[in-house]
C-alpha cells in the first residue's frame, strides 16, 4: 500500500544492507527504489547510474556525484551507513508511527532503531514518548546490541560489544504513579 521497499511501516534499514546466509557466508541487498525516487526528484538516466553506482560503491549517498543537498534527507535509514552521517533520529521512527496509529486498528509492526551509543535514558524516553502519543506497541533494538543479527549497514562483523551502562528498568509502574 505504501510502495516501501521494506516489510513493515518503516523506513529501510539502510540503503545498502548485508544479511547473513543460514549456511555462512553474506548477501548484498541495495534498495530497489532509490533510482525511481531519483527520477521523481529530477535527475536524469546518467545521473541516476551514477549516483546508484556510487551508492553501490561505498554503501552510502552522501558525497554521490551530482545530488543535491537539499535531497540527502529523502534517503536518510534506520541506521547510519558504515561510511556515512546521517540517519534518521530514534524519535522520528517514533512520531512516524504515531502520526499512523490512528488509521491502524492494531498495532504498529515496527521496530525503532537506536544507535549503539544509546543510553538507558534514550531508550527509557523512547519508550515514554510512545505511550504519551498513544502508540499500542513499541519494540526497541540498539544497534550491536545482540551477538548477530540478521541484517546490518556494514558487512563487518562485530566482534565485542559495549553493553548499557546498567541494564533498563522497568517503567511500567512509574508511568501511572500521581505526581
Amino acid at each position: 500500500m505504501m510502495d516501501c521497499d521494506t516489510t513493515g511501516v518503516e523506513p529501510d534499514l539502510a540503503l545498502v544492507k548485508f544479511k547473513k546466509l543460514v549456511g555462512g557466508g553474506m548477501i548484498k541487498i541495495v534498495n530497489q527504489t532509490v533510482p525511481t525516487a531519483l527520477f521523481k526528484l529530477g535527475y536524469s538516466a546518467e545521473q541516476v547510474n551514477a549516483i546508484v553506482s556510487y551508492i553501490d560503491a561505498t554503501g552510502t549517498i552522501e558525497g554521490a556525484p551530482g545530488l543535491k543537498d537539499e535531497h540527502l534527507a529523502c534517503f536518510d535509514c534506520s541506521f547510519k551507513p558504515a561510511k556515512g552521517t546521517r540517519s534518521i533520529h530514534y524519535m522520528g521512527h517514533i512520531r512516524m508511527m504515531a502520526a499512523a496509529q490512528p488509521f491502524i486498528s492494531g498495532a504498529i509492526s515496527k521496530t525503532v532503531n537506536l544507535p549503539e551509543n544509546a543510553s538507558v535514558d534514550d531508550i527509557a524516553e523512547a519508550y515514554l514518548q510512545s505511550w504519551r502519543l498513544g502508540i499500542k506497541a513499541v519494540a526497541i533494538y540498539r544497534d550491536g546490541s545482540k551477538k548477530s543479527q540478521p541484517l546490518m549497514a556494514s558487512a563487518e562483523s562485530r566482534i565485542s560489544l559495549r553493553p548499557l551502562r546498567k541494564p533498563p528498568r522497568t517503567l511500567r509502574f512509574k508511568l501511572f504513579k500521581k505526581k
